[in-house]
């Protein structure tokens, strides 16, 4: 990669920049998520971009708030890019230092891109992500990415087509990819439909999201493979007794002891309290 300066070693400095700034986008993800109570532990770079495996917890302002706070980092660093630039431009550090000029000029110009492609509104990019939760206070979860599931794989088809026009590989590869996540946002649909049609507990609720659990015989016991309701059972096998005390969220996929999913003031049964 070569942007004209005089001296190589900026290119690197550039691209470890550009890769610095994708990488506090994606903290930004990670850090919204997790103070609304998801989790968030993986954060993946590559060559095209970088992904933050953020799972908040499934409510709308939630989802939306996660999601933003990746762009809101580009926002904030737009300011801070274009004022470094200017700083170089009124003191005439094109003549003086020009790569320096050079590289603040790019990180602004980079920075400013990326906030722009981010915000497009195809999914699974931040904006078309944050389409999704916007319509989510609509027309609820699943609609809602269904819609934004249509809209990625027509951005993902142009996208395609304006790649072998243009005969970039790399606008091809970031086009499948749209493609193959759009399609799986239908089945993550389909999923979401299926189990928002199950019976809940709805006088029990996960500690972290908030969402009662599902009531049915949904768990299997390690010990006689028995399936039974671990929250109906209080985590106890009706089979061998074998104890689970702990279970994780079909949610927000976070672990919690069984007791705590019940309100306060509970009752513990009798085979359940310390000797």
């Amino acid at each position: 990669m070569d942007n004209g300066y005089e001296a190589p070693v900026w290119n690197v400095i550039e691209y470890v920049s550009l890769f610095g700034i994708v990488l506090i986008h994606e903290f930004g993800h990670a850090l919204a998520c997790r103070q609304v109570g998801g989790m968030a532990n993986q954060i993946v770079l590559w060559p095209l971009g970088g992904i933050a495996y953020v799972a908040p917890p499934p409510r709308p302002g939630a989802v939306l708030w996660s999601i933003a706070a990746g762009p809101l980092v580009n926002v904030v660093l737009v300011p801070i890019t274009a004022g470094l630039w200017y700083l170089s431009y009124r003191s005439d550090w094109t003549m003086e230092f020009p790569d320096v000029d050079r590289y603040l000029w790019s990180i602004m110009i980079m920075n400013g891109m990326l906030l722009f492609f981010n915000m497009l509104p195809i999914y699974p990019l931040d904006g078309g992500q944050i389409v999704q939760a916007l319509l989510w206070f609509v027309v609820g979860r699943a609609t809602s990415l269904v819609i934004v599931s249509v809209i990625g794989l027509i951005g993902g088809c142009g996208l395609l087509v304006l790649a072998v026009a243009t005969q970039s590989w790399w606008m091809g590869l970031i086009a499948v990819f749209i493609a193959l996540r759009s399609g799986a946002g239908f089945q993550q649909a389909r999923l979401i439909r299926e189990r928002l049609a199950l019976p809940r507990h709805t006088d029990l609720a996960c500690p972290h999201c908030k969402e009662p659990p599902f009531k049915g015989d949904f768990w299997g016991c390690d010990q006689c493979e028995t399936r039974f309701d671990t929250f109906a059972h209080r985590g106890v096998c009706p089979r061998c007794a074998a104890r689970f005390d702990e279970t994780a969220c079909p949610e927000c996929g976070r672990h919690s002891p069984i007791g705590e999913w019940f309100p306060s003031g509970t009752p513990t049964p009798r085979d359940e309290r310390p000797a």
